[in-house]
């Protein structure tokens, strides 16, 4: 009955009608699409680290940001390396040297060899509370990272 009533709807619109139906149809398929593939490509950090370096080479400084935090979030390593690097240098970011330190500690905390020379750099421009407290953040960041992708291991 239901094929009926759509059969007897769609035979009543005119030409206009059915294409303007049938492009809005589409249009509607395009953006979930779109939207499925911004999903699945926000859970690959190769891929976001990826577009971070190439904004970056385009000096697209704050985009660069974004998707190397993005990155980091989600354990990059390198991506953590480089975020902090661009806190201290104010990259796309605010200049920040306890954020840098923090994002810098993380990286050292998962073997960036980069990340213990630019905390040595960095730790005399902080007080010793500063430098505490960056440490626990980084402790917390790993633990949020890492409690993150044991969800998704169960998920899958």
């Amino acid at each position: 009955m239901e094929n009926t009533n759509q059969q007897l709807e769609i035979d009543s619109l005119t030409i206009e009608e059915v294409e303007q139906l049938i492009l809005s149809t589409l249009l509607a398929i395009k953006k979930e699409l779109s939207q499925k593939n911004t999903r699945l490509e926000m859970k690959d950090p190769e891929r976001l680290f990826a577009t971070s370096v190439t904004m970056s080479k385009a000096k697209n400084d704050v985009g660069a940001a974004k998707y190397m935090r993005f990155a980091a979030l989600q354990g990059h390593v390198k991506a953590q390396f480089y975020l902090g690097m661009m806190f201290a240098k104010g990259a796309g970011l605010p200049q920040s040297v306890y954020h840098a330190y923090t994002w810098l500690c993380l990286a050292e905390s998962q073997g960036s060899i980069e990340a213990v020379e630019a905390i040595g750099k960095l730790q005399p421009l902080l007080q010793a509370k500063q430098v505490t407290d960056a440490k626990k953040q980084a402790a917390d960041l790993y633990e949020y990272i890492h409690d993150n992708q044991l969800q998704s291991e169960k998920i899958v």
